[in-house]
């Protein structure tokens, strides 16, 4: 069963925010990992002018770019780093892997090793001709191996030994189980998850590194672009690069589509969920949009529910990476456009951490003041209004805000015999609960469709 939902109306809430722009030329910080215990972002970015891929290396204690790292072309030969579209880290040994496609002359997949220590390349390891473009990747530290997912057609999962960062093999997928754009792992179970284009998922046994079988996410809306998973619970959510963008959440322990929620038809900014992150202590993953001007919107995964949106500026573009520090509060989006016009690139710096639901931003140099977060109006305005007022005017608010409360329950109580009828829909004819406005919850057309 498949069920329909709308991120809430958007206000024009103010906060301050700001950015960390990267230098002229460099654009599409495409792949993002974290050291939250070293205190360190890695960001992939493209050189309009070198034509290469580089690594930026951003401290987090005070949101300054100490470094950059160039990964083509190498000591070896004259390999030019097209793109580098995905990446994983082993910070506990001090590692992280980048996967890149590179013009040697022709087109190759190659995974960059770089030493996080004294950050500087430790090894590059091509792959077989037909295993490039490697736009997705997950690592399991814990058995040694990293997974390289391919955007082909077929899509291929190329299979790398940490130990002596060596090829150990390749899966290629089915026929028409094309373009590998995302992944996730579940190292507890030992599965991993790809999501391709035709909105299917792919499931892997890690194990005996074999195809266990592909979920068909319905309706059909393009490119599945993102994910997250949360092992602990056993659910995975994946986003779509559609317009509008829609969320598919999974249960993990019999691959079944549980839901899938849309965000708002026609509303500018949510569509193409191309980066995403998750949060699991505080319960809410973020989707962000690779459009212009482009948003983060926030999801709550207890009721699988949008419960706000923080938009970007124009001149900000599209989101195209994504990095959280779940521990300190915060998270960085990488962002930039390498499509005419083309827009520079920018981390942003958002701070997630509850008991606050506004986002707040810092940044170094800030250049923009004019971000803001919007979410439903419970607890989040209260708090917000209640943190303004004096001591007496908070007195007198108590007061009236629990004389309200008390009349509520009273109301609630006396007109439960009067709450809104169902509605129902006139396609299926399933009896709608009253919060759905527009769509059907289960099959997902208007409501008001004769």
């Amino acid at each position: 069963m498949v069920f329909l939902s709308l991120v809430p109306s958007v206000a024009n809430a103010q906060t301050h925010a700001g950015a960390l722009a990267l230098d002229l030329g460099e654009i599409c910080p495409t792949s993002a990992v974290i050291d939250s215990t070293g205190g360190f972002a890695y960001f992939t970015i493209h050189n309009l002018e070198t034509r290469m891929s580089s690594v930026v290396k951003v401290r987090l204690s005070d949101f300054v770019r100490v470094d950059t790292l160039t990964l083509g072309p190498d000591a070896t030969a004259t390999h030019h780093a097209l793109t580098c579209s995905s990446a994983v880290i082993d910070a506990t040994h001090g590692f992280a892997y980048f996967g890149t496609t590179v013009n040697a002359p022709t087109t190759v997949g190659r995974v960059v090793k770089v030493r996080l220590s004294d950050f500087t390349v430790a090894a590059a390891l091509t792959l077989n001709p037909d295993e490039k473009f490697l736009t997705s990747a997950v690592i399991d530290t814990i058995n040694g191996f990293a997974y390289f997912g391919t955007s082909t057609g077929p899509g291929i999962v190329v299979k790398i030994r940490l130990s002596d960062f060596s090829r150990v093999g390749a899966l290629t997928l089915n026929k028409g189980e094309n373009g590998l754009e995302c992944a996730v792992i579940d190292t507890t179970k030992g599965f991993a998850y790809f999501g391709m284009e035709n909105s299917r998922v792919a499931k892997i046994d890690l194990s005996t590194f074999t195809r266990v079988g592909v979920l068909q996410i319905q309706p059909i809306y393009g490119t599945i672009g993102s994910a997250v998973i949360d092992s602990s619970s056993g659910y995975a959510y994946f986003g779509t690069v559609s317009n509008p963008g829609l969320v598919a959440k999974i249960r993990l322990s019999d691959f079944t589509l549980l839901g899938v929620l849309r965000l708002t038809p026609g509303t500018p900014g949510e569509e193409r969920l191309r980066s995403a992150i998750i949060d699991t202590a505080r319960g809410f993953a973020y989707f962000a949009t690779d459009i212009v001007p482009a948003k983060i919107v926030k999801m709550d995964l207890s009721t699988f529910t949008c419960v706000g949106a923080f938009a970007l500026n124009p001149e900000d573009g599209g989101v195209r990476s994504a990095a959280i520090d779940a521990s300190a509060g915060y998270a960085y989006f990488g962002t930039g456009s390498g499509y005419p016009p083309q827009i520079p690139g920018k981390i942003m710096k958002i701070q997630i951490g509850e008991p606050r639901q506004v986002f707040t931003t810092t940044s170094q140099p800030v250049v923009s003041t004019t971000r803001s977060f919007t979410s439903t109006p419970y607890a989040t305005e209260t708090a917000s209004i209640w943190s303004s007022l004096t001591a007496p005017a908070s007195a007198a608010v108590a007061i009236a805000v629990l004389a309200i409360l008390g009349s509520s329950v009273v109301l609630r109580h006396r007109k439960r015999a009067v709450r809104p009828s169902p509605r129902p829909c006139q396609s299926c004819g399933f009896q709608n609960p009253p919060y759905a406005k527009s769509f059907c919850v289960k099959c997902g057309n208007r409501l008001d469709k004769v």
